[in-house]
């Protein structure tokens, strides 16, 4: 049973993603624009909005609201070793945030007696330690700089905001295909 719960939790990390949000601009004429910040300047801010940029002085601009701290994931400085750009990733892609997520949710489904034990088995930290090694082994440094560049994108934010309704709908859909072709040999 609690392996099963185990692996139902991991099997749904995988398949699921949060959704992502941008930032949002609030200007003084009212309008509210929503993007990626991509240069937070002193006197403006450029936003990319479906892969165009717009710039707005400050003067235009009532109140920002980020979805994210900046970062030029370039920068040497910024993230100085592998494993810390691994946990970056796994947040900028919602990995963390799913996980936690998947384990609140096992959780609550345990008997309150049980929960104690299973929350310290679905400690978030020590399992994304566990999986840091494996994405070393599959990424370069540098790779995982344009993933992390890639899922702070809006194209990034649209594939994780899309993935777990495609994922659903390509599931049924394949059901569907297969218990067609599959009627014919019974």
């Amino acid at each position: 049973m609690k392996t099963r719960m185990i692996l139902m939790f991991l099997f749904c990390v995988v398949l699921l993603s949060n959704k992502s949000f941008a930032d949002e601009i609030y200007l003084i004429t009212g309008e509210r624009i929503k993007g990626k910040i991509v240069k937070d300047g002193e006197f403006f801010v450029t936003v990319d909005v479906d892969d165009e940029l717009f710039r707005y002085d400050r003067d235009q601009i009532e109140r920002i609201d980020k979805d994210e701290e900046i970062k030029d994931y370039n920068d040497p400085d910024l993230i100085k070793n592998k494993k810390d750009l691994i946990r970056e990733l796994m947040r900028v892609n919602s990995t963390r945030k799913n996980m936690e997520k998947q384990a609140e949710q096992v959780i609550k489904n345990v008997p309150k007696d049980k929960r104690a034990i299973i929350k310290s088995l679905l400690n978030i930290d020590n399992l994304i330690d566990e999986l840091v090694p494996v994405y070393e082994r599959y990424y370069s440094t540098e790779e995982i700089r344009q993933l992390i560049k890639f899922y702070a994108s809006p194209l990034g934010k649209k594939v994780l905001e899309t993935t777990p309704e495609m994922m659903k709908e390509i599931l049924e859909t394949s059901i569907e295909y297969f218990k067609e072709k599959l009627k014919d040999y019974k």
